[in-house]
């Protein structure tokens, strides 16, 4: 699988992430300004298509979700930098039904966008 950094990417008239040699398949990756990874994603066709992940600089997960052909499927996680988790957002039937919690991992509430 090839592997860019996010910034060499471009959108077309068409939403698609391209490079110059077109639409990208592959996993595009980002970084802190001290190198540690903060973002990958997977794309294929040009559309995000797989796992994307983004990483607080501590190094632990911030958030992490599925995609197919640009849509968001399954669960998607949020997480505060100490690892309590902050949102869930499950998109199994389409509209994503959301779960806050609070910083103390509490739930702060549930409701349907």
């Amino acid at each position: 699988m090839d592997t860019i950094s996010f910034d060499s990417l471009d959108m077309d008239d068409e939403d698609r992430y391209c490079t110059d040699a077109g639409p990208f398949t592959g996993e595009a990756t980002t970084s802190y300004p001290d190198g540690s990874q903060y973002a990958t994603q997977q794309f294929k066709d040009g559309f995000k298509d797989g796992p994307e992940r983004e990483f607080h600089q501590n190094g632990r997960l911030a958030m992490e979700g599925e995609w197919k052909y640009g849509i968001q499927i399954g669960v998607h996680r949020e997480w505060y930098e100490d690892g309590t988790p902050k949102t869930e957002l499950d998109y199994t039937n389409g509209l994503p039904t959301v779960k806050r919690f609070n910083p103390d991992g509490t739930p702060a509430g549930r409701r349907r966008n």
